[in-house]
């Protein structure tokens, strides 16, 4: 199983927490300073509270933190990682700002990922905010090969400022190591280079990162647990290596760096495997002038633990060793607390926790602010804080789902958060739906600035300008009224898109460019008739007068229309394989009406066929919608008892192609010889 250590050290020194007392005060003596003394599109949501975080992965693969302390108005920091699927990852100032940044890895289907994440943007630009109005963001992501396994961060390049980047994948039954250093003299934890790689047979499963003789770069401690190796290297091309520990009947199992001894360089802790005669946990520390390890402490533990890490508990400058153990006895010590003076170590620390070995893992940080580290341990479905190790065993339970193998404490906050002017909008796209030629409403959308009420200046474009949409006032400050209106006069059946492009002539304003999507969807003008047929009854006994009937044509203004009349099986043989329908028309060059049958036969509604149907008439026979048509039906004109015809409508290019731009109204005129009453009985 991965395991994880933490990776930043020696920062729990005397002078180290004299200088956080003093920041802290700097910050308190900050808030005091009256607010004219920063410009108010400046000012600073600030939530710098002393504490550090715990960062875990939760069991579907999500980055999370866990603030335990909330001080004053100020937010808890509770961001999550905005996708899932992260195996592994390390804390580490890469940009150099004071607070800790996220390095995280994954891999999937032999490629891995990358990606370094800044919980809390102390300020400038970031790409979102959590729940709680903490802006973050995603400083960089690439892809890596394999399936990456370890990640840690330390200062691997001496000549150039904060944290760089460690990592390794798994490679042809070895692994390949990766440091990464920044690609800028100022890092901004975006920009990386390649500082070195090297090849390894080990697949290291634990790694830890320390400076043992206060000079030039970290060194690295690895851990292969399936051979038993613990190696210690130098961070430059040729990784010397100035520690290697082996042995197939002793086989090592955990390493951390900690300062273990006060005022001295920093120690390597090593944890093997060893019957109970010999010695388990060793504390080794470099020589520089004899350039060896000497062993300062040692004790046998049996069975031994499996995984260390560090904690200042009583900030005097020394790390206890918190060391977790997996035993088979229900009432037997799993978690073993050791420090340079045992007497400073509460008794009560040696605890039995729970008797399926579930907690694995740990690390120390002060999550909540008084100065000294807490202990917190984990497991898959709770993590653990003791709240006072240097007093007793009291401790804190969060029932959370986890990963039960990454966690690692840091301050995410030091510097609080300054969000700038923001762009914000009361919509985030624009879609519509327009028949041809025709124009939409007028719409609006407000624009803001999100961050304080003081008004930002904006100018407005939109990407190559497209006829389709208008944008008005182009310029202007916020809080503000944008009106847009979009038409589809001259357009093709079809979808357009552009955006909208607010900027501002303020460079504070940490989201510019903003867009706003725009989406037309243009159809084909509709027109319908009203009614759908037409039906006249009349008695051959009555007198032959003209009778007639109206049919309403609407739809998308201005759509014009030809109307012809076509005998009945002048249309049925053109839609022969359908009878009784027609699929398509259009108006040729000659003004005629023409229809087109199912097969493609097409059938021309000249003048003489119009003739044909001389009991019919109907006017007008073209226009423009919307119209009235008058159909008018003459019985002295009807040689059969029943006449059928259709009434065919084409609309114009606007409406589309056939059969969208034919319609067809049938028509049946009958003539009765007998006129029969029924009775009506109303109860």
């Amino acid at each position: 199983m991965p395991k994880s250590f933490d990776l930043v050290v020696n920062c729990n020194s005397a002078a180290f927490c004299a200088v956080r007392r003093l920041f802290t005060v700097l910050i308190i003596c900050s808030l005091l300073v009256p607010a004219l003394a920063m410009p108010e599109q400046a000012r600073a949501e600030i939530s710098a509270d002393p504490d550090a975080e715990i960062v875990y992965i939760d069991i579907g693969g999500t980055i999370r933190v866990l603030d335990t302390l909330q001080t004053g108005g100020n937010p808890i920091v509770d961001w999550a990682s905005p996708t899932a699927g992260w195996s592994n990852f390390a804390l580490g100032d890469v940009n150099n700002d004071g607070d800790q940044e996220i390095v995280a890895i994954k891999g999937g289907g032999g490629t891995g990922t990358l990606a370094v994440f800044d919980p809390v943007v102390s300020s400038g630009s970031f790409d979102g905010k959590s729940p709680n109005g903490i802006p973050w963001a995603k400083l960089y992501e690439t892809t890596v090969p394999g399936d990456p396994k370890l990640v840690a961060t330390g200062k691997f390049d001496p000549n150039l400022p904060g944290a760089h980047i460690f990592y390794t994948y798994d490679l042809n039954g070895g692994s390949q190591a990766v440091v990464l250093k920044p690609a800028v003299p100022n890092p901004d934890g975006r920009q990386w280079a390649v500082h070195y790689t090297r090849s390894f047979d080990e697949r290291w499963e634990q790694v830890s990162i320390g400076n043992l003789d206060n000079e030039g770069a970290d060194e690295i401690a690895l851990v292969d647990d399936s051979v038993g190796r613990l190696s210690v290297f130098r961070s430059d091309a040729t990784s010397e290596e100035l520690l290697k520990k082996t042995g197939d009947s002793r086989p090592w199992r955990a390493t951390t760096f900690a300062q273990y001894d006060a005022g001295s360089t920093t120690e390597v802790i090593g944890i093997r495997d060893a019957p109970p005669s010999l010695s388990s946990f060793f504390v080794f520390k470099y020589n520089k002038d004899k350039e060896e390890f000497e062993e300062k402490d040692t004790e046998s533990f049996s069975p031994s633990p499996r995984f260390a890490f560090p904690a200042d508990i009583n900030d005097d400058g020394k790390d206890a060793i918190v060391m977790l153990r997996n035993v088979s006895e229900a009432n037997s010590v799993r978690m073993i607390v050791r420090g340079d003076d045992g007497d400073e170590i509460p008794s009560e620390l040696e605890q039995f926790l729970d008797s399926d070995n579930g907690y694995q893992v740990g690390a120390g940080g002060d999550v909540d602010g008084d100065g000294k580290d807490e202990i917190v341990i984990m497991r898959d479905n709770n993590i653990r804080v003791y709240t006072q190790p240097d007093r007793n065993a009291s401790r804190s339970d969060y029932a959370l789902q986890t990963n039960s193998y990454a966690i690692h404490i840091g301050d995410l906050d030091k510097n609080g958060f300054t969000i700038g002017p923001r762009f914000s909008t009361s919509i985030s796209s624009i879609e519509e739906t327009l028949q041809i030629g025709t124009t939409g409403n007028t719409n609006n959308f407000e624009i803001r600035n999100e961050t304080t009420n003081v008004p930002i200046s904006y100018q407005i474009g939109v990407e190559n300008n497209p006829s389709w949409l208008s944008v008005t006032p182009r310029f202007g400050n916020t809080p503000g009224v944008i009106s847009y209106t979009a038409n589809a006069i001259g357009l093709e059946p079809g979808t357009y898109t552009t955006r909208i492009v607010l900027t501002s002539d303020n460079q504070t304003v940490v989201n510019q460019p903003y867009y706003i999507s725009v989406k037309l969807t243009v159809t084909p003008a509709t027109f319908e008739t009203n009614p759908s047929s037409l039906g006249f009854n009349f008695l051959s006994t009555s007198a032959p007068t003209t009778r007639t009937q109206t049919i309403n044509l609407f739809g998308a203004a201005g759509v014009r229309f030809s109307v012809g009349i076509a005998p009945f099986p002048t249309v049925q043989a053109a839609a022969v394989a359908e009878p009784g329908k027609v699929i398509s028309g259009y108006t040729d060059d000659a003004g005629n009406v023409v229809v087109t049958g199912k097969n493609g036969q097409e059938v021309v509604l000249i003048d003489a066929q119009a003739e044909a149907i001389p009991w019919l008439s109907v006017t007008p026979e073209r226009g423009t919608v919307s119209a009235i048509l008058t159909v008018s039906m003459y019985p002295s004109k009807m040689v059969e008892d029943v006449g059928r015809a259709y009434i065919v409508i084409i609309g114009d290019e606007r409406t589309g192609t056939p059969p969208d731009n034919v319609r067809l109204v049938p028509v049946t005129a009958l003539r009765a010889n007998h006129q029969l009453y029924v009775p009506w009985i109303d109860r």
